[in-house]
């Protein structure tokens, strides 16, 4: 810690300098057991594509989503076409399955954080880590199983809705799976 007045009417210049060093250990032991007791089934996760913010699909739901209708004209006919989209993810799995999966992690970790404060400069930061004595549990599992599938099924729907001419309020779908 240092400090300087230069005059009465100057703001002091101010230097404070913090220092931290340290030692902590860092064990982590994972272990999961998995019983699945009937052949098949299906969920529907509803809005998991909101979850997945990497994918950018974050408005898409299993709800319709309507567009702005546009309406253009073949001679004096006039037709109306309103687009919408929904979307659908499940989780599925077919058979039976028993097991479990373990995975590990051990290290030390020897830390040195500098932190330096200057009326001048501002507040400056340094944190950094270093781990000894790693020791990594490769992941080990154990299954019992005859046959066994698990998976994720995407079902995208178009929609359009519309009229043509005198017919109102007309719809039809396009789904994929």
């Amino acid at each position: 810690f240092t400090s300087h007045i230069d005059g009465i009417m100057t703001a002091p210049h101010v230097n404070v300098t913090a220092t931290l060093k340290g030692y902590a250990d860092f064990n982590a032991d994972v272990a999961t057991a998995v019983n699945f007791k009937t052949d098949q089934s299906a969920s529907v996760l509803d809005n998991i594509l909101a979850e997945l913010p990497f994918l950018g699909l974050q408005n898409l739901t299993k709800d319709e989503m309507f567009m702005n209708p546009v309406t253009f004209y073949f001679g004096g006919t006039p037709f109306t076409v309103k687009p919408g989209f929904s979307c659908q993810l499940k989780a599925y799995h077919i058979g039976l399955l028993k097991g479990s999966l373990r995975v590990g992690l051990s290290t030390k970790l020897l830390l040195l954080g500098v932190m330096n404060f200057d009326t001048d400069l501002g507040i400056m930061n340094n944190l950094s880590a270093k781990a000894v004595d790693v020791q990594f549990t490769p992941p080990t599992w154990m299954l019992f199983t005859n046959h066994f599938e698990m998976g994720m099924m995407l079902q995208p729907t178009m929609w359009l809705s519309g009229s043509f001419g005198a017919m109102k309020d007309m719809e039809m779908g396009f789904a994929l799976r």
